[in-house]
């Protein structure tokens, strides 16, 4: 007797073979891999953005620490008083070495105390 036949494709039995199964297994791995990579590139660039601000700000930080001296060795060279007096009205006496409007003018004894 020979076995039937089935008329149609859909009465077919679905069997997958192994190529099937370890191309999909491969597809699925390579797929894997992909978004893997793409998520070790997405934190790597995240990184490297945090680091540019992070140099930034210190940059800004550093650019603020200068302008700030700036400024306050304009204001130690600003101060000059004619004599201890005028230093003692404006509440600066005694004036040492370093000090905003210390000079040797003021100094008598050149200890580096001014209007002692």
């Amino acid at each position: 007797m020979i076995p039937s036949r089935p008329n149609n494709i859909a009465e077919l039995p679905v069997t997958p073979t192994r190529d099937a199964d370890a191309e999909r297994e491969a597809v699925e791995a390579s797929a894997k891999a992909d978004r893997q990579r793409q998520e070790q590139e997405a934190r790597e660039e995240a990184d490297q953005r945090r680091q540019e601000q992070q140099a930034r700000e210190a940059a800004e930080l550093e650019r603020a620490e200068q302008r700030q001296e700036e400024e306050s060795e304009e204001e130690s060279q600003s101060a000059y008083y004619a004599n201890c007096s005028a230093a003692r009205a404006a509440g600066a006496a005694p004036l040492y070495r370093g000090d905003p409007g210390y000079r040797k003018g003021l100094d008598r004894d050149d200890d580096g105390d001014a209007c002692e």
